[in-house]
Formats: structure tokens, sequence, C-alpha cells
């Protein structure tokens, strides 16, 4: 024989078979009507947050406005630079090709056939300024008051500017400027 208990779940599992379905759920109740003070207070409190979001627009909208009108500056400097750049390119491109200055030019035997980056050979300018620099300041001066003025520039312009101070200091003051007018109008190649 079956317990009571088996007994008993299968008269509930029956029954609950037999029996009708259940009524659905009562819906939520409403939430009670607003008086008519806090209706009021409701609206108002509405209308006020409106305003202020409504302010907040205004002042964005503004900031967004000088925004564009800084933008809209910037842009018509930038054409009106734009214009007076190309203009100066065009003047530039229709004018002749200055000639070059009669400068002096390594002349390029004496880089030909070098790998890059490797030095050429010294000139013999630079030859001669390594001479003159080991010599002392007053014994440099000296020897080079008795040379031609181009040379005693171009050995000049060799050196370090520091061992051609000294040299120049110890000559003449009228051969010191004309070598030192030399350099100044014939710069280094």
């Amino acid at each position: 024989m079956a317990s009571p208990v088996v007994l008993a779940g299968l008269a509930a599992a029956l029954l609950a078979a037999e029996a009708p379905p259940a009524a659905p759920a009562a819906p939520a109740p409403v939430p009670p009507a607003l008086s008519g003070r806090a209706l009021g207070e409701e609206l108002q409190r509405a209308a006020r947050d409106r305003r202020v979001e409504q302010a907040a627009l205004a002042q964005e909208r503004q900031r967004l406005e000088a925004l564009a009108a800084e933008i809209e500056r910037a842009r018509a400097a930038l054409r009106e630079e734009t214009a007076r750049l190309q203009a100066l390119a065009a003047a530039a491109a229709k004018a002749p090709a200055a000639p070059q200055a009669a400068q002096p030019r390594r002349p390029a035997a004496r880089t030909a056939g070098l790998r890059p980056g490797a030095r050429p050979p010294p000139t013999p300018a630079g030859v001669a300024a390594r001479t003159v620099r080991n010599l002392r300041p007053e014994q440099a001066a000296a020897m080079l008051a008795h040379l031609d003025r181009a040379a005693a520039a171009a050995i000049l312009r060799e050196m370090r500017p520091a061992d051609a101070a000294a040299v120049v200091d110890r000559m003449a003051p009228d051969a010191g400027a004309e070598l030192l007018t030399l350099l100044a109008r014939n710069p280094a190649p």
C-alpha cells in the first residue's frame, strides 16, 4: 500500500488539473490624485526647470556663435596670408634668377670618386692655414702681411675664427681691416 503522504500528493495533483484556471492578478493600484495645490506647485517647478534649461541653451548658443565668428576671422586672415604668399611666389617665379656672385668654388675634381661622407683632400689654402695655425700669432701676422691679400684671406678663411682673430689682432690695423673686408665680401664656398 502507498503511504498517506504519496496519496495526498497524488490527490493534490489531480485536483489542480481539474480546477479552473486562476483569475489574472489585479492591476496595480492607481496613485492618489494630486491635490490642486500640489498640481500647481508641480507645474511651477516644471516651468522653472524649462526656463533654466532654455537659459543654458541660450548661453551655449552665444558661445558657439562667438567661436564660429572667431573661426571665420581666422579663416579670412589665412586667406589673406595665402594670397600674399602666392603673389610673392608668383613674383619670385617671374623675376629672373639672380646671377651667382663670383665665388671661388672648390674644384669638382677634389671630391670626384670619394665615397659619400668622406672628407675631401685639403685645399692648398687649408694646408697653409694649418701651417700658419702652428705659428705664434705675431709670426703668422708678419708672414701674412707679406702675402697677396687674396691669398692671405683664403688662408684666414680656412682657420678657426679664434685663431684667425688672434693673427689679425697682431697685424697692422690697415692690413687687418683690408683682410677682414675681403673675408666679409667673399664668404666661404
